[in-house]
């Protein structure tokens, strides 16, 4: 038991904080940007997002595929995949190779690449440190449980009394 928690439960709970405080930052710095009189629709971070239908099962299926199905396979492919031990130079680039296509998979600007880089460093110190791709695994699926469940209820409950 001791070490569990020693192995996985500290580390993922730091990867979650550090997580969860990155999200923070991020829009503290928007907000502060329209505070200093830029619009929300001059922000331009190079992110997109995919539209689901008006219907219960798709919100179902996409809180599915959202919390689920993406953190697992980015996780293994970005980090289990990608990232080869062996001296710390090897591992520094493995890591940051891992960063960059992650970043780039999900951006097409250069603030938005940056932007998915800092998104993806927490999990992947965690893997990197801990050697252990079921940290950053569960790291990911709290932070998009997390980041979504507003999201899909608010959804859910639309739908229902529509």
């Amino acid at each position: 038991m001791a070490d569990y928690i020693k192995d996985t439960a500290v580390p993922q709970l730091f990867t979650q904080a550090s997580m969860v405080l990155r999200s923070n930052f991020k829009d503290n710095a928007l907000a502060t940007s329209i505070a200093k009189g830029m619009t929300r629709a001059l922000i331009h971070t190079g992110t997109y997002s995919f539209r689901y239908d008006n219907e219960i099962y798709g919100s179902l299926f996409t809180f599915f595929v959202m919390v689920i199905m993406k953190p697992v396979a980015e996780e293994l492919f970005f980090r289990k995949g990608i990232i080869k031990y062996g001296s710390k130079k090897q591992v520094f680039l493995f890591s940051v190779i891992s960063l960059f296509l992650c970043a780039l998979t999900r951006a097409y600007a250069p603030l938005g690449i940056f932007e998915y880089m800092l998104m993806a460093l927490p999990v992947t110190i965690a893997y990197v440190a801990t050697r252990n791709i079921y940290v950053p695994i569960m790291a990911h699926v709290i932070f998009e449980f997390i980041d979504n469940i507003s999201t899909v209820i608010y959804e859910l409950a639309r739908i229902h009394f529509r």
